[in-house]
């Protein structure tokens, strides 16, 4: 049985194909004035998601232009085989049983979807494990299992992170001396879709007290442990959201924006105590949230899902190398690289409606009628209930 404490008052790779040789030339478009200087992409640089020397005759080459500071470049993107493709998720995957950096863990929201992923496959590297989520028996269900698999004790912790006794808990055990935490994998979170105000100020407080509050209490919980042992990992499981201005996800995207800028300045804070500390950023993940959340799931374009099994081995290995803000997945990646360079607005604007064009029916006709929010406000009922904030971002990211 795993040890369970009480419920408290809430119940990659290598260079491609000699990459010094491949000069991009710049398009007729970045031959503008003052700004020639941004036509000059550069020699291409070793990319992390293809494999070991692909072969140039087995790969495909894409242009993808984009606007950066008024003027137009080029980007040759080379796309991996289906080999390159399959070695770089054998090198993204955990280690061996036995052969983990980190002996103990804490992972919160840990019950489902991206947290429970993150948990099994730390058992599988026979990683002692302290689990928290809010539900008590599916938490028990999961601890049962993991500490078969691992041969290793497991601890459950069911806690609702928006709640202050429960956060005390964890914090008592997190600071605790006696079988000290070397990794937390800050998991948990939620939030909803909606026009802002999407709840009571009170839901919408709670939403940040999981998402950021619970992120930084948890933090500085653990840290001086680490510090004084010089050694130890914090992974942080953010969104991305937090990337770019998310229109009706504004409470939820402008909290991971929060936990991006806090986890890269403790980063550099801890690191020449030995501490590291790595924030993922994952998009659409194949569990129930995103239908939860207001999203129709058939709107979705295939190429942007990736499983909650491939984020957890992402989130790991980049963890285990000690990266900063590292964001799974192709199409998510240079996602954010657009959301980095393109104009803010245009940004702000893009995700906006392709957020709204994603919407299921009943969430579609609530933000395209917000005069329909006043008269709930004040009274009037609505078939469409708005989804509550706690909902565990472990389970995906919208």
């Amino acid at each position: 049985m795993p040890i369970e404490q009480p419920l408290g008052d809430a119940s990659l790779g290598s260079d491609i194909v000699h990459p010094r040789s491949l000069d991009a030339e710049p398009s007729e478009g970045a031959r503008c004035g003052v700004h020639q200087k941004h036509a000059a992409v550069g020699r291409m640089k070793s990319l992390p998601f293809l494999g070991p020397d692909p072969v140039l005759t087995q790969v495909t080459i894409r242009s993808l232009s984009y606007k950066v500071s008024d003027c137009l470049v080029t980007t040759w993107i080379l796309a991996p085989s289906k080999a390159n493709a399959e070695a770089t998720m054998r090198r993204t995957t955990p280690r061996g049983p036995g052969s983990s950096r980190w002996s103990r863990a804490l992972v919160t929201g840990a019950s489902s979807g991206i947290g429970e992923a993150i948990a099994r496959q730390l058992a599988a590297d026979h990683v002692e494990l302290v689990l928290v989520a809010r539900r008590r028996e599916r938490l028990r269900e999961v601890g049962e299992e993991l500490q078969r698999v691992s041969g290793r004790p497991v601890e459950v912790i069911a806690a609702d992170l928006t709640e202050d006794a429960d956060l005390l808990r964890v914090e008592a055990r997190l600071s605790s001396s006696e079988r000290p935490v070397d990794l937390l994998v800050n998991n948990a979170g939620g939030g909803h879709l909606s026009l802002f105000p999407g709840g009571t100020p009170e839901e919408e407080t709670r939403s940040i007290r999981l998402n950021a509050t619970a992120v930084v209490r948890l933090t500085a919980a653990v840290l001086p442990g680490m510090r004084e042992r010089r050694s130890g990992t914090i992974l942080n499981v953010s969104s991305g959201s937090g990337l770019q201005p998310s229109a009706y996800a504004a409470v939820y995207g402008a909290s991971k924006a929060f936990v991006n800028s806090f986890s890269e300045a403790i980063r550099e804070e801890n690191r020449k105590y030995g501490v590291s500390v790595t924030v993922v950023c994952p998009g659409f993940t194949r569990t129930g949230l995103p239908a939860r959340t207001g999203f129709d799931v058939s709107k979705v374009p295939r190429f942007l899902w990736m499983t909650a099994d491939d984020v957890a081995a992402h989130a790991l290995a980049a963890a285990a190398r000690g990266r900063g803000l590292s964001v799974p997945g192709f199409p998510n990646k240079l996602g954010a690289a657009v959301a980095k360079h393109a104009p803010r607005r245009l940004v702000a604007s893009f995700v906006a409606r392709g957020t709204r064009g994603m919407l299921n029916e009943d969430r579609e006709r609530e933000v395209s009628a917000p005069e329909d929010r006043g008269r709930r406000n004040h009274g009037t009922t609505s078939p469409s209930r708005r989804i509550p904030s706690r909902i565990s971002s472990s389970e995906s990211e919208p």
